[in-house]
């Protein structure tokens, strides 16, 4: 059973899947794979990106309906299962910190959608995002604070990116990472929608 306060969270996370995939979906190919400058990524990079972490936080959390017991373990989502970086012929040294997007070249990130196609990424991401939220909706409250590998396997040095596999924090800082990154990401993704002259609030 849940609290009032984790379903909050909850629910906040859902919504801000659910708008991310209002806010790009409808976009024509073009503009979903638009470079907008040397340094400003495409739309469809950031959904990519917030979905292969939306991917990692899912394989990372506890399922409590597994008779087995479930080993969390955020390096075994969606992405890796299926082998979608060979899948789409992508050089996996070039898409940054466990593949996810962290650290990427502003050329390789830029790259990304046109070669990927925006149905592939939206359909991932759109995949990424109800399996964590199906997890969420059935994870426990007294859950919220286990401790287990986080998402996170990176740790910052002098300014560059370097693994730190098996860094270990508790689900609810990673949620709350989560719940921010999302929303970091769907502002991104507003303020390039009105350089493209649409509306630049996605909830209004």
């Amino acid at each position: 059973m849940q609290d009032a306060a984790v379903n909050a969270i909850v629910s906040r996370i859902a919504s801000g899947h659910m708008l991310l995939i209002k806010a790009t979906e409808p976009l024509a190919e073009e503009d979903f794979c638009r470079k907008f400058s040397a340094t400003a990524p495409p739309i469809g990079w950031h959904l990519w990106h917030i979905g292969r972490w939306a991917d990692r936080v899912q394989a990372s959390l506890p399922r409590t309906d597994d008779p087995e017991g479930y080993q969390p373990n955020p390096n075994n989502g969606l992405w890796e299962q299926e082998m979608l970086a060979t899948a789409w012929d992508l050089d996996s040294s070039t898409l940054g910190t466990l593949e996810s997007g962290s650290g990427m070249t502003h050329e390789d990130a830029a790259a990304l959608p046109p070669k990927v196609g925006k149905a592939n990424i939206v359909d991932y991401a759109k995949r990424s995002f109800a399996l964590l939220d199906d997890a969420l909706q059935s994870l426990d409250t007294d859950r919220f604070g286990d401790v287990r590998p986080s998402v996170m396997e990176f740790e910052v040095r002098n300014g560059n990116l370097y693994k730190a596999k098996g860094k270990e924090t508790t689900v609810a800082a990673d949620l709350a990472f989560h719940f921010s990154h999302v929303n970091r990401h769907l502002g991104m993704i507003e303020a390039l929608r009105g350089l493209l002259n649409q509306d630049g609030s996605i909830t209004v």
